[in-house]
């Protein structure tokens, strides 16, 4: 089943400046998929589009195959969690626990749901000891956690995040890294904004490089290893890739995306001599 389908969708500002330009790709339902491109390109733009904050005035949207419009809009903000770049801009209740509980609460849920989502929630993301703190007392990792647990307690089909890994130091990343790992192994469909190549060539199913307010390519993360498109995306290549392309005496058939594919490439090269 395809969880997001996105049909030459259109959208432009009032002066005619358009936000996107054509943009269509689709995403199988538990895919791991991120979206990169420099600032400006459209990403958050389109983010909006797939959980129904801004609607299509051209093309069509659909999530988990209904389509997306004024009529269903509420319904597929149900269906699609979007957690801020800033953290800030979504955790606001006085309490961690207040805040995780607004999206449930704001569903219609009895008190033993919301509390067992809550509960659920903090504890995937490691804050159940934090539930009774004010939100200004938390580090911006930890404010970061808990904005992504106010989505998770609202049950979501998709999962979008803008820019999860922006300004976390080493262990904030690792643990935003883990948690990404384990929503995809509850089935879950996440999408990511990035400018981290070396995290989505890692992690990704998916690639949907953007520029300019159109979609460059779609396909595997062999796009991120592909000069042409990063160029044109203005990204760089994975970090691991990088040393083998600066020896073209290695004569490597593909570039490395992960640090597996490239011990297994140095592995091949030992073994030759």
């Amino acid at each position: 089943m395809l969880a997001i389908e996105v049909e030459h969708l259109i959208y432009q500002y009032p002066d005619s400046t358009r936000a996107l330009d054509d943009i269509s790709f689709q995403i199988p339902a538990g895919t791991k998929a991120a979206i990169l491109g420099p600032n400006g390109a459209g990403k958050s733009t389109l983010m909006h589009h797939l959980n129904g904050l801004l609607l299509p005035q051209q093309g069509t949207v659909r999530i988990m195959g209904e389509t997306v419009n004024r009529k269903t809009a509420a319904a597929i903000r149900r269906k699609v969690g979007l957690v801020f770049q800033d953290p800030d801009d979504q955790v606001f209740s006085s309490t961690v626990w207040d805040d995780v509980a607004f999206g449930p609460a704001n569903m219609g849920l009895d008190e033993e749901e919301i509390s067992l989502r809550c509960d659920t929630a903090l504890g995937a993301v490691g804050m159940r000891e934090f539930k009774n703190k004010p939100p200004y007392h938390l580090s911006y990792g930890q404010k970061k956690r808990v904005a992504i647990a106010g989505v998770m307690a609202m049950h979501p089909d998709v999962i979008i995040l803008d820019e999860p890994m922006a300004y976390l130091d080493p262990r904030g990343k690792d643990e935003v890294a883990s948690l990404l790992q384990g929503l995809s192994f509850m089935g879950k469909t996440i999408l990511i904004a990035t400018h981290d190549v070396d995290f989505a060539a890692a992690w990704a199913d998916a690639i949907l490089l953007m520029k300019d307010r159109k979609l460059l390519a779609s396909g595997g993360t062999e796009l991120l290893v592909e000069r042409k498109y990063i160029e044109q995306a203005d990204l760089h290549l994975p970090r691991v890739a990088r040393p083998f392309q600066m020896v073209p005496a290695l004569k490597v058939e593909r570039l490395p995306r992960n640090d597996q594919e490239a011990a297994r490439l140095l592995w091949n090269l030992v073994c030759k001599k």
